[in-house]
Parts: structure tokens; sequence; C-alpha cells
């Protein structure tokens, strides 16, 4: 893991700070998270799916995620140790329902009944690496599968 994959070496915070910047930085945070399990909801099956959770860190999403679809199985991906350390305690609750993976998911991914992403897809270098992702994600849904990504964008300040 490069050091810029960690929130500690790209933030310099303690991922223990990570959820509380996120809604001091993003106020639409929590309004996000509703809106993309609407979204989710189109291609999750009432039992027996899989939901990735691609750079999940504290694992918000992915508890969310398998509150509102108790049936499905989320995996959260992500290359930051101390990240899923705090994702595993708080989907603990779930059980083996949600599962913590300490991976890159700019390869190939398994076949899943959606893919969600909130904040982690948009900071990644480069438009060939961001192909890639977006044609593994494409590659790995199912026939009806759903992707859910929620993120923010800078308004580009224009004269009037």
């Amino acid at each position: 893991m490069a050091d810029s994959d960690s929130v500690e070496g790209h933030l310099k915070l303690r991922p223990a700070q990570y959820d509380d910047l996120i809604r001091n930085l993003v106020p639409a945070y929590p309004a996000m998270r509703a809106v993309q399990l609407d979204v989710l909801a189109l291609g999750v099956p009432a039992s027996g799916g899989l939901v990735l959770d691609l750079g999940g860190r504290t694992g918000a999403l992915a508890a969310a995620i398998a509150e509102r679809f108790p049936g499905v199985t989320v995996q959260v991906w992500d290359l930051d140790p101390g990240m899923l350390a705090i994702a595993r305690e708080r989907c603990a609750p779930f059980g083996d329902r949600v599962q913590c993976v300490e991976r890159s998911f700019t390869g190939p991914l398994p076949v899943c009944n959606a893919v969600a992403a909130r904040l982690s897809l948009r900071p990644i270098k480069g438009t060939a690496v961001q192909g890639a992702i977006a044609r593994n994600i494409v590659a790995s849904r199912r026939p009806g599968g759903m992707s859910g990504s929620a993120d923010t964008l800078r308004p580009r300040r224009t004269p009037l």
C-alpha cells in the first residue's frame, strides 16, 4: 500500500477521525447515503445477493447496506488496514454478512448484484485507471445489477 492510499498518509489524520472529518467537509453526507441506498435498491435482490463497497473506509456505507438489505452479503474493499479495522468493528453486528477485503479495486471484481462507492472513485488519478475501474465494475455486475457511486464536485467558478 502506498502512503497516499492510507488516511494517515493522504489526509494526515488518524482513521478514527475520518467519519467526523467527512461530515464536516461534506455537509450533505447523510443525505447522500439515503439516495445511494434507494438507487442500490433497484438492483439488490431480497436475499442471496452480493454488494461490493469499493473504498469502503470505516464501513459506514457497508453497515447501512447490510441494515437496509438484510438478505445480502456486503464486501468492503479498501487498501487501508487502519480503516478496515474500524469497518470490522462497526460491522461486527452483521456477522459474516459483512466481509472486509484489504485489496485494490483496480483489478477484476467478483460477480455481484451491485457496486457501491462513496467519495472513493473520483480521487483516483489517471483516466486509464479510472476507465479500467469502470469497465471492471460493469463486467462484475449480474444482469439487472446496479452501480451507485456518490461523490461531490466543486463547481467551477465562471465569470458572468
